[in-house]
């Protein structure tokens, strides 16, 4: 993760240098989903796949337009993945694949390319750092103990960009929106950001509200509303109260946990509709019950990118409300979503904090010509 940062970090840069050219005086309103999806997407491109994007000046590269293409839950795409999950035989019967044929192909094509460039040239692009899969398996793929086609590699490389893509982008749009509807919270938020003026890896770690404000929003907004789990054994779950009856699961039994229900429940959860970070603070996080906060799963098959998703999140949140405040507008809902998380269309207000302060001492004071030429030199 620590070698991953100046590259993500490059990223949230590119970021807001995009809020800074679509802004028009003090402030600029955005919608919030498509810009933070470009700069997940740009993020993962730059670190698992070794390309640089910056899909907010390319904006219709094949990246970002795989990745809305693969998060894309509507229509007959949601009622293909319905019946690809309902049962092996409907998904033999109709050959339903997971994912569209072009996303996989733009996958196959891109990692089968550079597999045999990397093989050919013998050299390592410095965007495949040590910690990316990219590098480890094209150095040590004659070590390797099991056969990998360019087929389980796609695979992987697919899973990896849809499961980052979505998450990632749900948790920062998420959080925006939380921030943006609780300015008290993103005061507090600012407030730490000010103590240092430097970020790297090691300062955004020790952000102790950040980290607050993400395990909130991923208790209110959890990206995956259920997990599925398999019964490996027979199991018998006891009857807690008179009402109930016991359940027993033979081997192989599917299970769904629904996370949102557990995640909202006023048992678990006080007033569990309100955002309130301090759940999270050093005292009250000791006295979370276990498996009632799963925003990434739990136990040996919780999620694998868990820690990469909150630090793109948290970096670029980081970004953001060091030279943004985030106000929500009248239009800032203009469509509802079938699924159990935020609408698609969420367009928020970005004021610039360094131009809004200055704007105000101009205002508040009468300055003569040689301390405005001061001034300007000091902000």
């Amino acid at each position: 993760m620590k070698s991953m940062f100046v590259l993500m970090d490059e990223c949230a840069k590119e970021l807001v240098d995009y809020l800074k050219e679509q802004q028009n005086g003090l402030s600029v309103e955005i919608e919030i989903r498509d810009m933070f999806r470009r700069y997940s997407a740009d993020v993962i491109a730059s670190i698992a796949f070794g390309i640089k994007c910056n899909s907010f000046k390319d904006r219709d590269n094949e990246f970002i337009t795989m990745g809305t293409e693969l998060t894309n839950f509507g229509g007959m795409q949601k009622l293909r993945r319905l019946l690809y999950s309902a049962h092996p035989f409907v998904k033999k019967i109709f050959n339903l694949k997971m994912h569209p044929n072009k996303v996989a192909t733009f996958f196959r094509t891109l990692i089968k390319t550079t597999i045999e460039y990397r093989k050919r040239e013998k050299s390592f692009s410095i965007r495949f750092h040590p910690a990316s899969f990219g590098i480890t398996w094209v150095q040590e793929i004659e070590h390797f103990p099991l056969k990998l086609t360019d087929d389980d590699i796609t695979a992987q490389a697919l899973d990896f960009f849809y499961g980052g893509l979505y998450s990632t982008t749900s948790l920062i749009v998420s959080s925006m929106y939380e921030l943006a509807s609780n300015l008290d919270v993103q005061k507090n938020l600012m407030a730490e950001e000010n103590e240092g003026k430097l970020i790297n890896y090691d300062a955004l770690i020790r952000m102790k509200y950040l980290d607050m404000v993400i395990s909130e929003t991923l208790r209110k907004w959890a990206t995956a509303t259920w997990i599925d789990r398999k019964s490996c054994t027979a199991i018998t779950i006891e009857p807690k109260n008179d009402k109930e009856n016991s359940l027993y699961l033979e081997p192989g039994t599917i299970c769904w946990i629904p996370v949102f229900a557990i995640h909202r429940d006023p048992k678990y959860w006080p007033e569990p509709e309100k955002f309130d970070p301090e759940r999270f603070n050093e005292k009250n996080k000791a006295k979370i019950q276990s498996f009632t906060f799963l925003p990434f799963g739990s136990g040996p098959r919780n999620c694998i990118g868990s820690r990469f998703a909150v630090m793109v999140a948290k970096l670029a949140i980081f970004r953001i409300l060091s030279q943004y405040e985030v106000k929500s507008t009248e239009d800032h809902v203009t469509k509802k979503n079938s699924n159990l998380t935020l609408p698609n269309n969420i367009v928020f207000e970005f004021k610039n904090r360094r131009k809004i302060h200055l704007s105000m001492v101009l205002q508040s004071v009468i300055l003569t010509p040689q301390c405005f030429v001061a001034l300007q030199k000091n902000v």
